[in-house]
This record gives structure tokens, C-alpha cells and sequence, in this order.
């Protein structure tokens, strides 16, 4: 469980970086839980990172009590429109929640529901892009860079610097360093002040010039991070 926790502390900047694939007001078609819902905005507060913003067993009763709410909600909406892809998005981030919870099998549904929004528009890149940063947030990092490539070329705006990113942070960890090193300097070009994409970047460029291999990246080492994620466009 220490090593679980430790892993997931150190891809903090993973889950937080998924907060900018879901922003306020992405999604333009009507649903049942819109994406300035107050619930959804509520557990959005509490567990957008790992770990959840809680005080006691008490107020992670209450956010585990958000998220089924929300859940019931979002299968209800997704029963009634089961070919809308920005629905399923959305529902497969809210497992995304619940994972950042503890909830069971929150992890596996994140991943299956994002996998069916995919399937419903395989030319868009949000999904896939979600996708590719579980993985890589969850200790799969082969499997969080296929997506991620996957997604590349469909991706434009904030989505395009999500995707480079966390590309930078999968190749990284799988000791690409050659590829980590270009998609975090891509992502330096339009945030230059981004901690994490310096942290990646110049220690990727030490070991490539000879240097000793890379520390692993840590969580203290986004403290400089912004406090809210930058909203990333959605399909209109």
C-alpha cells in the first residue's frame, strides 16, 4: 500500500494535468450533469488529484457519496443517449474521481468508458488523450504512450499541450529520454514556466549528454504548479 500511495504521489501532476481536458463549459450538448453541475463542480474540489482534498473519514464518506450520486446520474444520461461520445467522456473522468478516491473499480471503468467514447468518434482526441494519461498515471506508461500518440495528430490547442506533456512524462518514465526531452521542451515553448515540464526536460538532456540516470520526478516538485488548470476545448 506504501509503494501504491508513494507512485500515485508521484504523479500528482498527471491527475492534475487531466483537469484541463474537462473544464467548465467543454462540453456543449445539453446532458443531465452539465459541466458547471454544483455536484460535479463540488468533487471536482475534493479529488481532481491524488491525494483527495479530505479531513477524515467523515468527509471521504461524503465525497464517495458525491461520486455515486453522480455516477447514477451520468449512466442514467448516458442509458438515455448512448451515442453521445461527450457524455461517455465525461463519465469516464468521473471514474477518473473515483479512482483518486479509492473507490473499487473505478480505475477499470475509467478506462472502459473512456475506451467506448473512442470507439463513438476515434477522429477526435480528448478521450484517447484521458486515456493515454490514466494509464500513465497508474503505472502503465507503454500503454498511456500509445494512446498519447494515438492522439497526437488529432490534437489541436490545450489539448495538443496536454498531449505533449504527458508524453514527456510517459517517455520519461520508461527511460526514453531522447523523447521525453522533445515533447517537454514542445511543451516549454507555450509554458515556460512549468516545473514539472523543466524538471523533465533537463534531466532528460543531462542523461542524453552522459550524466548519471535521472532521479525520479516527485510530487514536491509541482508546488510551483497554477492552481487552477488551464480549460482545454472540447468539440462544439
Amino acid at each position: 500500500m506504501a509503494t501504491t500511495t508513494a507512485f500515485r504521489c508521484t504523479c500528482l501532476w498527471l491527475i492534475w494535468l487531466t483537469g484541463a481536458l474537462v473544464a467548465a463549459g467543454a462540453f456543449a450538448s445539453p446532458t443531465t450533469v452539465a459541466e458547471d453541475d454544483p455536484d460535479l463542480v463540488a468533487l471536482r474540489a475534493i479529488a481532481d488529484s491524488f491525494p483527495p482534498q479530505l479531513d477524515g473519514d467523515a468527509a471521504r464518506a461524503r465525497a464517495v457519496a458525491l461520486f455515486e450520486s453522480l455516477e447514477t446520474r451520468l449512466l442514467a444520461a448516458v442509458a438515455a443517449a448512448p451515442t453521445d461520445y461527450e457524455l461517455r467522456t465525461r463519465l469516464g473522468d468521473l471514474y477518473r474521481m473515483g479512482h483518486n478516491l479509492d473507490v473499487d473499480g473505478a480505475d477499470e471503468k475509467a478506462v472502459q468508458r473512456l475506451r467506448e467514447a473512442i470507439a463513438l468518434a476515434p477522429e477526435k482526441a480528448e478521450a484517447r488523450t484521458l486515456l493515454g494519461i490514466q494509464y500513465t498515471g497508474s503505472g502503465h506508461p507503454v500503454e498511456g504512450e500509445r494512446e498519447l500518440r494515438a492522439a497526437l495528430p488529432l490534437a489541436t490547442g490545450n489539448v495538443l499541450h496536454s498531449v505533449q506533456i504527458a508524453l514527456a512524462f510517459s517517455c520519461y518514465q520508461q527511460g526514453k529520454f531522447a523523447d521525453s526531452a522533445r515533447y517537454a521542451g514542445e511543451y516549454l515553448q507555450t509554458h515556460p514556466d512549468s516545473p514539472m515540464a523543466k524538471t523533465i526536460f533537463e534531466r532528460s538532456q543531462s542523461t542524453l549528454a552522459g550524466g548519471a540516470p535521472p532521479k525520479a520526478v516527485h510530487m514536491d516538485e509541482r508546488k510551483a504548479a497554477p492552481p487552477k488548470p488551464s480549460p482545454t476545448p472540447h468539440p462544439p
